[in-house]
C-alpha cells in the first residue's frame, strides 16, 4: 500500500475484507493527522530562504512542571511530539509469536509523546548538610517517546494447521502514553526510561547577605540524553519543604503554529514609586507575565514562555495618557526585545520587589522573554501601557 497522507484502502461491496485492509486504513489515518501537526508546527528562523523546520516540543501548558512536597515533583498531562526519521516502520514487529499484525504502521515522522493525566514524578533527596548556601544541584527532568503494545485481550485466533479457532491473548492497543514510565539516573549517565530524571553534580553556592538571601552562582543544569527533550530543572539545597515553583526551571520547548505565537498586556504604570496596577495579561495556557515600573516613564513586561532562548520577539506599543499629559506631545519609543535569564536578584525583586505587578516565584535560570518600554518626555501623570508581541521561535 502506498501510506500517503489522506490515502485510504478500499474494500469492495462483495470482497471479503482482511485484517490488513482495517489496520491499513487505522496507520494512514493515524499518519494523515501527525502530518497535519507536524506542518502545521514547522517554524523558521530565515528571513530569505523559505522553509522551516519540524518543531519538537509540547502543546501550551502540557508537561508543565510543579511541585509537591520535598521529593516528588508533578507533570501536567498534555501532549509533546519529537521528529524520528529513522523510526518509520511500515509494519511494526508482532508482539504476539505466530499472530501476524498486518499492516500495523508507525509511518509518520512525528512521534506523540501523551500523557493522559498528570503525572508524579521521584525525586531524590536534596542534598545533605547546612541549608542554603551549602551544596545545591540541579536535577533534569527529560522525556522521550515510546511505542507500546497494552490491553491484552483473550482472542479467538485461527489455528493455521488444523483451521480451528482458540483463545489466545493478544494485545490490543498500540500506545504512546508515557504514564509510569519513570526513572532516574545520576549525571553523566544517560536516563534509560521515557520520563528520565538526571541528579546534577552539587556544588558550592555563593549568596550576597545572608546565606538564603540572593544566589549569586548556580549549579550546573545536566546535560540532555541524546534522544530526549527537556522539561525542567529543580533545583536541590539542604533543607528544601516542598518544592516550589522559586526551584524550578522551566525548559519546555513550545510548539505553536507555524512558530508564531502572538501575546499581548496592558497594565496602568504609575507616576509614583508604586506597583502597576490593572494587569490584564493575554498568554497562552502555561504561559505567565508580570510587569514592572522602572521609572515614572518607562517600564518593562516579562513574558515566560518554557524554554525563551528558543525565541525573538516584535512588540507594538500604544499607549493612553491622563491628566496634563493627554495635551502634552509624548513619543513611543518602540520596545526593545531580548531573552534573559533569571538571577538570584532578580528572582528576589519578581518575587517580592514593590515595583512589580504581581509578584510571583520564578526559578534561578529561567530564560524569560523581556519587552522595555518608554515615553518621552517625563509624565507627570499614571499612564497605561498596552503591548502586543509578535513571538517567533528561531530554535
Amino acid at each position: 500500500m502506498s501510506n500517503k497522507p489522506f490515502d485510504r484502502q478500499m474494500i469492495y461491496g462483495l470482497e471479503l475484507p482482511k485484517t490488513g485492509d482495517i489496520n491499513g486504513n487505522l496507520t494512514e489515518s493515524d499518519a494523515t493527522l501527525r502530518e497535519v501537526l507536524r506542518l502545521w508546527n514547522r517554524y523558521s528562523s530565515s528571513t530569505i530562504v523559505p522553509g522551516g523546520t519540524d518543531s519538537v516540543g509540547f502543546l501550551g501548558e502540557s508537561f508543565y512542571c510543579t511541585g509537591v512536597d520535598a521529593t516528588t515533583a508533578r507533570l501536567r498531562r498534555g501532549l509533546g511530539f519529537v521528529s524520528a526519521a529513522a523510526d518509520v516502520p511500515p509494519v511494526i514487529a508482532t508482539p504476539v509469536v505466530g499472530v501476524a499484525l498486518n499492516a500495523v504502521g508507525d509511518i509518520s515522522p512525528n512521534k506523540p509523546m501523551v500523557l493522559p493525566l498528570d503525572q508524579d514524578i521521584p525525586m531524590t533527596a536534596p542534598p545533605a548538610g547546612p541549608g542554603p548556601g551549602g551544596n545545591e544541584r540541579f536535577d533534569l527532568i527529560e522525556v522521550r517517546y515510546e511505542r507500546a503494545f497494552t490491553d491484552t485481550l483473550a482472542e479467538l485466533v485461527m489455528d493455521t494447521g488444523t483451521g480451528v479457532y482458540g483463545a489466545q491473548n493478544l494485545d490490543k492497543t498500540l500506545t504512546f502514553d508515557l504514564t509510569g514510565l519513570t526513572g532516574t539516573v545520576a549525571t553523566p549517565a544517560p536516563s534509560t526510561t521515557a520520563i528520565g530524571v538526571v541528579v546534577g553534580v552539587e556544588s558550592l553556592m555563593t549568596w550576597t547577605g545572608a546565606p538564603g538571601t540572593i544566589l549569586t552562582s548556580i549549579p550546573v543544569i545536566p546535560p540532555t540524553t541524546a534522544g530526549y527533550v527537556r522539561v525542567a530543572a529543580v533545583r536541590r539545597y539542604a533543607g528544601q519543604g516542598v518544592i516550589t515553583a522559586g526551584d524550578i526551571v522551566d525548559l519546555r520547548p513550545i510548539v505553536a503554529p507555524n512558530g508564531l505565537l502572538s501575546v499581548g498586556v496592558s497594565a496602568t504604570i504609575p507616576h509614583a514609586a508604586v506597583a502597576p496596577s490593572g494587569l490584564t495579561a493575554m498568554v497562552p495556557p502555561g504561559f505567565r507575565c508580570c510587569v514592572r515600573r522602572d521609572t515614572d516613564s518607562s517600564c518593562t513586561i516579562f513574558f515566560f514562555i518554557g524554554d525563551a532562548a528558543m525565541w525573538r520577539g516584535v512588540g507594538v506599543p500604544s499607549m493612553a495618557f491622563t491628566g496634563a499629559d493627554i495635551t502634552t506631545p509624548n513619543s513611543v519609543n518602540s520596545p526593545v526585545s531580548g531573552v534573559f535569564t533569571i538571577t538570584g536578584a532578580l528572582q528576589d525583586a519578581i518575587a517580592t520587589g514593590v515595583p512589580w505587578t504581581p509578584n510571583m516565584a520564578v526559578g534561578i535560570g529561567q530564560p524569560v522573554m523581556m519587552f522595555f518600554v518608554a515615553v518621552a518626555p517625563a509624565l507627570a501623570n499614571d499612564w497605561i501601557v498596552r503591548l502586543i508581541a509578535q513571538l517567533q521561535r528561531i530554535s
